[in-house]
């Protein structure tokens, strides 16, 4: 057999093909896989800010409990880990400003002081909580469709 020949030629591509397809399908699925682990990681990350929010809502309008406090300034501290998580697949969020407006928006006001009043439910402070999530969300949800486009 002649290592020179058509024969060996034909089969050498063939091989090469074959192992060029088999990378480019599995770049496909690699990259399919981190996308749909990504947008569950940011899934979970939104039910985690809804607690929050609603902690908010309980602290803000009852009677301030110092228990319901704790919670959420450590819910608080579990967001931008989670961000960082989700940032798998080279995703990159411009998320700083809006978690720092979404931090603010809680706890900047009547958040552990000894002037502690209890909001009305309709109150602005709650306003600007819902609205300091949802521009969080859209920077988050920005950075993973500029993404995974």
């Amino acid at each position: 057999m002649n290592c020179c020949g058509p024969s060996w030629i034909g089969q050498a591509i063939t091989w090469v093909l074959i192992c060029l397809g088999w990378m480019v399908v599995n770049i496909q699925h690699n990259r399919r896989e981190t996308r749909k682990e990504v947008r569950a990681a940011l899934l979970e990350l939104y039910k985690h800010l809804d607690g929050i929010e609603e902690a908010a809502f309980t602290y803000h309008t009852e009677d301030g409990d110092v228990a319901v406090g704790r919670r959420i300034k450590r819910d608080l501290l579990q967001i931008a880990p989670r961000i960082v998580m989700a940032r798998r697949g080279g995703a990159a969020y411009a998320y700083a400003k809006p978690l720092g407006a979404f931090r603010r928006a809680i706890t900047i006001e009547n958040f552990d002081t000894a002037q502690f009043a209890a909001k009305s439910p309709n109150a602005p402070i709650f306003d600007d909580i819902t609205a300091a999530k949802r521009d969080l969300i859209v920077a988050l949800e920005s950075g993973y469709l500029h993404t995974f486009k």
